[in-house]
């Protein structure tokens, strides 16, 4: 077996360092200050398996087993509901992604220092919704008979990639137009709408749809408005929640 990465020890030693001045209440509150850290860690790292056994195909079910819970107590731990109000902070918006809208909001930002932009506007959000193929924004299009290469040329711009982990703390770095900023905005929004505790890439298309901005007037040219998005989500999900669960 593997030696445990942290021990006690080094952590007494890691708090004594914080306070070299040998103040018994000052290690009580820096020592609080450690734990709230590594319950965070320890949440993140949960989490982080949690969603590897999802992307792997396992079901809430058995993941539910392996942690002794139910199902429906594993799902409500790591898709919590938001409780609608506004503004929702940047990290917590980020912590309800999908890991393909993760990487697709990567990807857009990637886009946009390529062109020289310092800040991701709705048409690299648009364009790198496609750069997920399993994701279902995609699979929307792709259904709706808009080839790839129509929506890269319609929104004037082009396919990259982006090599960082999609973690929230890379989330936070990019840096987004008051447009896009809005946009993400109407997806909280439209989420909330439909019921749904995670974003996922559907959710950031129909977010872009809704709001005002040129990128939503031109994904409309190609007949990507908002009641048509909506319509393909709420299908999508019928249809995945009809199959029997693995």
């Amino acid at each position: 077996m593997a030696k445990f990465p942290t021990s006690i020890d080094t952590l007494i030693h890691y708090v004594e360092q914080l306070r070299p001045d040998d103040a018994p209440l000052k290690y009580v509150a820096e020592a609080q200050a450690v734990s709230s850290r590594l319950t965070d860690q320890a949440d993140e790292l949960l989490g982080h398996f949690v969603s590897r056994a999802r992307r792997s195909g396992h079901s809430w079910t058995e993941i539910g087993s392996q942690l002794g819970v139910s199902k429906q107590a594993v799902r409500k731990r790591f898709i919590p509901r938001w409780d609608g109000s506004d503004p929702i902070p940047r990290a917590s918006l980020y912590s309800r992604f999908t890991l393909y809208a993760r990487r697709a909001m990567l990807v857009a930002n990637a886009t946009a220092l390529q062109t020289g932009a310092t800040n991701v506007d709705t048409n690299f959000l648009a364009a790198a919704l496609l750069s997920e193929p399993d994701g279902l924004a995609a699979r929307i299009v792709a259904d709706l008979g808009i080839s790839a290469d129509d929506m890269y040329d319609t929104l004037g711009t082009t396919m990259q990639t982006c090599d960082l982990e999609p973690t929230v703390a890379n989330l936070q770095r990019v840096t987004l137009t008051d447009t896009s900023t809005a946009a993400l905005e109407s997806t909280h929004t439209a989420t909330l709408r439909l019921g749904h505790n995670y974003i996922g890439t559907e959710h950031i298309l129909l977010g872009i749809v809704s709001a005002n901005s040129p990128t939503a007037e031109t994904l409309h040219t190609l007949g990507l408005s908002a009641p048509v998005i909506e319509s393909a989500i709420s299908d999508a999900i019928a249809r995945i929640e009809s199959e029997p669960e693995r």
